[in-house]
């Protein structure tokens, strides 16, 4: 086996990728164009923090989102980009303290963002490619994906993501078209690619090594499935839908909060 290719390269290139909101300037609150129809408490331009943004960067009502319906704020997930976002600002401060920097730190954020999810799928892509030139393609672009993200801010603003993007997508298509017909009918695996899945009952089902690359999981009950070999998930898609204490999850993802019954208080 390929030394890149071991399961501690993967675990520790995917842990690079999950939030750590302590460590960032609130960036997904005041960057992003919110509408209280998705799900989150107002309709808010981008660039303007949200109302329950507090001095420290910290969400007032993020004990109550639940409570609030608040669904759009608890799907949401950056891949890392905030807490890489600020961690490359850090010497310039941050959007409050420095408003100059404001329109390019949100900038560099929403580049991040995008480099870091195709950055996931890629990782995605090289556990189920079959040839070893397919393999080459994806380390190579992975290694790229994080040169781009480890230059100096200025560069990351300006950096065209699209010739990128065009790179990226036709290889995953060709991993997942391979992959998708090798699957036996009537089997566990099926897919799922770009699919609407909309309030879908998967509850109690093995879903094998099924590909959920962009599928719509909204409000999808997944409360006792098994989806551990499934492909191409995220954790947004997995803070969108229903589950329980016993739906098992891929490695690298982990059980929304709101699954797990809590114990009420006397």
């Amino acid at each position: 086996m390929v030394e890149k290719e071991t399961s501690a390269w993967v675990a520790e290139k995917r842990n690079s990728l999950a939030i750590d909101c302590r460590s960032c300037a609130g960036l997904c609150c005041v960057s992003l164009y919110c509408a209280k129809v998705d799900g989150f408490p107002e309709n808010k331009a981008a660039g303007v923090p949200c109302k329950y943004l507090e001095k420290d960067f910290r969400c007032r009502i993020h004990d109550s989102l639940q409570d609030r319906g608040l669904k759009g704020c608890m799907a949401y997930d950056c891949f890392g980009a905030g807490q890489k976002t600020t961690q490359i600002f850090r010497s310039r401060g941050d959007w409050k303290e420095n408003p100059v920097i404001s329109a390019e730190m949100f900038r560099v954020f929403h580049r991040i963002f995008q480099l870091h999810q195709m950055k996931w799928f890629l990782l995605e892509a090289l556990a189920l490619a079959d040839a070893e030139g397919s393999k080459e393609e994806i380390r190579s672009l992975i290694g790229e994906n994080e040169e781009i993200t480890g230059i100096v801010p200025e560069e990351i603003g300006a950096y065209d993501i699209e010739p990128y993007r065009r790179r990226v997508n036709p290889l995953l298509k060709d991993v997942i078209r391979k992959k998708g017909g090798g699957f036996i009918k009537g089997s566990d695996n099926r897919d799922f690619t770009m699919a609407i899945l909309i309030g879908s009952d998967f509850s109690k089902q093995s879903l094998g090594e099924s590909l959920f690359l962009g599928a719509d999981l909204r409000d999808a009950n997944l409360a006792g499935a098994d989806l551990s070999k499934c492909y191409f998930l995220t954790q947004m898609q997995i803070n969108s839908a229903k589950g329980d204490q016993y739906t098992k999850l891929p490695s690298g993802l982990s059980r929304p909060q709101n699954w797990v019954p809590q114990e009420k208080s006397r």
